[in-house]
């Protein structure tokens, strides 16, 4: 039987991955493109 405690630090890994990664692939994203109108 899982704790809680584990549990509840599954899912903040779940919700830190699901926030950053986007965040990332965004700011690359606009990265990229502000280098192609420089």
């Amino acid at each position: 039987m899982a704790s809680p405690l584990f549990d509840h630090g599954g899912w903040t890994w779940v919700l830190i991955a699901g926030t950053v990664l986007p965040l990332t692939a965004l700011l690359a994203l606009l990265r990229d493109r502000s280098r192609q109108n420089a």
